[in-house]
């Protein structure tokens, strides 16, 4: 089941300006080694989508060092800890594509390119929650990966215009790799969830958030009035959780 919507936007949760505050988190694009990836250069700097989360999380926070996105290695998505960068290759555009388009996703009224560059900027925000962690030291009980994808979702919805949709949108993309491979015992051990409990996870989140919104969301799902109240309960936790934990990083206009 996919997830329709008009058309992505993405706007700045308040009426800030970056430059007010320090731009420690920073985009950088490694030189393409062939046409392809220079193809995907070009599609990524042309949608203003990936500068748009950069200022808002700038305008926003303020953290310990420098974070740089780097896009273009050919490891990742990670976070590589030494370096203190952020690294995406190429070639996850291009498979993130392919995959949407296999499924035949424009149907959903959303263009691939709409998908991958969606799925781009949660990606992003799932390793720049390992960045923070790793940074300040946090103290996290659990699963780090699964925190990481907390983060992912709370800072999408409560920041961004229409971030609840660039979720749905990656939440559809962790059915896809669920449908694509099959599970083995490596899948069991992994440090992340399981590709459909990320599903189901994000589209919780989603529901939590707006549940007047969404609540013809979660009836094809199978989901028990008890398990959507459970929603609503675990957002409103993790929002009021992260904002505390990030209180110290938090620029004045969102305290």
């Amino acid at each position: 089941m996919f997830y329709k919507r008009v058309v992505l936007i993405l706007l700045f949760p308040l009426l800030t300006v970056s430059s007010l505050y320090s731009n420690n988190i920073k985009l950088s694009f490694l030189k393409p080694n062939n046409y392809f990836e220079k193809q995907i250069k070009n599609s990524l700097k042309n949608s203003d989508s990936l500068d748009i989360l950069i200022d808002t999380l700038n305008s926003n926070f303020t953290f310990k060092k420098e974070i740089v996105i780097e896009i273009g290695r050919n490891t990742g998505p990670l976070y590589e800890n030494k370096t203190n960068k952020i690294l995406i290759p190429y070639i996850f555009y291009q498979e993130t594509y392919d995959m949407f388009k296999e499924a035949e996703y424009e149907k959903t009224g959303i263009t691939l390119k709409e998908a991958t560059i969606d799925v781009f900027i949660q990606t992003i925000l799932h390793e720049l929650a390992h960045a923070i962690i790793k940074i300040h030291n946090l103290p996290i009980v659990g699963k780090e990966e699964d925190i990481a994808d907390s983060f992912a979702a709370i800072i999408l919805i409560e920041f961004f215009k229409n971030g609840d949709e660039i979720l749905l949108t990656s939440s559809d993309a962790f059915k896809l790799y669920s449908n694509k491979y099959k599970f083995n015992q490596e899948d069991f051990i992994d440090e992340h969830s399981l590709d459909i409990q990320r599903f189901y996870d994000s589209i919780c989140y989603v529901y939590g958030s707006y549940p007047i919104k969404y609540k013809n969301l979660l009836k094809s799902l199978n989901y028990s009035e008890d398990r959507k109240l459970l929603c609503e309960e675990d957002y409103i936790k993790n929002v009021n959780n992260w904002f505390h934990i990030l209180r110290n990083y938090l620029n004045k206009n969102r305290t």
